[in-house]
Parts: structure tokens; C-alpha cells; sequence
């Protein structure tokens, strides 16, 4: 599977990350820690709890996700994946190309389970599936309901790893096991990529996308994080978990 991690344009070295505006146009304030989610007293039989958030629109977390999916899927543990879309109440960063994801949401949040409306290959859930995931859950959440909605997705989970792909979800919960950054190969990071640097465990990209990492970390403040290479990834975080 040959999918290419981010845009296409390169950007000299040297030049700073662009701050850009988050995908509903603003964002809400980061979750304070007081109020996160505490993983161990929701999935404690679930693990290892393994997020995957992006820098970026189109930095590459579905791609990054994919490969964790099979990786685990290879060494006989097949693992969970759990998708958090957040919806947007103001600018779309999609400019209402039809997806109708935030205009069908009616309650505060809905969890999609079904494999018939999962199971699409133009969809990132189906992507999941065809890459060895044995379950798949979709959380689609208002942006003042995240908390709620996260604790219901993960309800009933029991056994096996997990791999979330959404910054949101890193922001609302503290306990994660592993904490993955997909890097674009353009000097982008949005407010809500923000909010979680200082959580981030490793950098991910495909190759080239290193030399964004440099400043990510003088930003986040912790400049021993590593970068790997995305083909690499799955198997840094089993030999980090043994």
C-alpha cells in the first residue's frame, strides 16, 4: 500500500512552522488536566492505548494509523481503531464538499459501529479494516461534548490494543501509552496539534519530513523526542511496549 504522507510542496529547512487555523475554524481551549480522562479507570483491560494525532490537515494520521493496523495485525495481536471527528460550527476546512459528517450530527455526539457503513474503501474506516483492524468504532462529537463522547466510544472495550487517530481525543484523556505525531512535509501546525505537543511521544512522517521536527520540538519543549519513519513506526512501539 503506496499512499504518500502529507503535500507535495517542500518548504526550505529553515523556515517556521506556519500556525494555521484549526478545522473549525476556531478552537476550543485545551482541556485542562484536571478534567482529562483518566484511560485506566475506562479501558482498564484494554491496552496498549496508542494515539495517532497530526499536525495538520493531510499531515498523514489515517496512513500513520494504517501501519500501526498492520503491524499489530502481522505479530497476532490485532488491534482496535477508533477514529474521533470532531465537527465543525464555523469555517470548514473541506468548504462543504458534501460529507455531510457535521450537518447529520443531531445529538451531541454519535458512535458509527455498523461494518456496512464503516466498511468503505473511500472511507478512512474502511481503510482501517482492510489494514487488520477487528473492530472499528467512529465517534463523531460536538466540540463541547468531547469528554462525553470519549467515555461513551470507549464503553465495553475489554482486552487487545487500541489505536485512536484524533487530537482531540489526546487532549481530553491523560494514561495514553504511546503518543504518535504524523508530520506533513509542509511547516504547518494547527492550534489543536498545539494543545497536545508537549504529550507527544514520537514523531512520525514519510522520509523528508524530519527536518520539520527540529522546531516541533524547541515548541513543545522536549527535544530527546525522536523522529521514525512511518514504515518504521508500528514496529518502534512494540519494541517500546515489550
Amino acid at each position: 500500500m503506496n499512499r504518500s504522507l502529507g503535500h507535495k510542496r517542500r518548504n526550505p529547512a529553515n523556515e517556521a512552522p506556519e500556525l494555521v487555523a484549526d478545522d473549525r475554524g476556531t478552537t476550543p481551549a485545551r482541556c485542562a488536566v484536571a478534567g482529562r480522562i483518566a484511560l485506566k479507570e475506562v479501558v482498564a483491560s484494554a491496552r496498549p492505548v496508542i494515539v495517532v494525532a497530526g499536525a495538520a490537515s493531510n499531515a498523514g494520521k489515517t496512513w500513520v494509523c494504517e501501519r500501526l493496523l498492520e503491524t499489530f495485525a502481522s505479530a497476532g495481536c490485532p488491534a482496535r481503531a477508533v477514529k474521533v471527528t470532531r465537527t465543525h460550527v464555523e469555517t470548514c476546512p473541506r468548504e462543504n464538499d458534501g460529507c455531510g459528517v457535521c450537518e447529520d450530527l443531531s445529538t451531541p455526539w454519535r458512535i458509527v459501529q455498523d461494518f456496512e457503513s464503516l466498511n468503505q474503501p473511500t472511507k478512512d474506516t474502511g481503510r482501517y479494516l482492510a489494514a487488520g483492524a477487528r473492530e472499528v468504532r467512529w465517534l463523531i462529537v460536538n466540540p463541547d461534548h468531547v469528554d462525553a463522547g470519549v467515555r461513551s466510544v470507549l464503553a465495553g472495550i475489554e482486552g487487545g490494543p487500541i489505536i485512536v487517530e484524533g487530537n482531540s481525543f489526546l487532549d481530553h484523556v491523560s494514561g495514553v501509552d504511546v503518543a504518535v505525531m504524523a508530520i506533513g512535509d509542509r511547516f504547518r501546525i494547527k492550534p489543536s496539534a498545539r494543545h497536545v505537543l508537549d504529550r507527544i511521544d514520537v514523531f512520525t512522517g514519510r522520509p523528508g519530513t524530519e527536518s520539520v521536527v527540529a522546531e516541533l520540538r524547541r515548541m513543545s519543549g522536549l527535544p530527546g523526542r525522536p523522529w521514525v519513519p512511518a514504515d518504521d513506526i508500528g514496529r518502534w512501539i512494540l519494541d517500546r511496549l515489550d
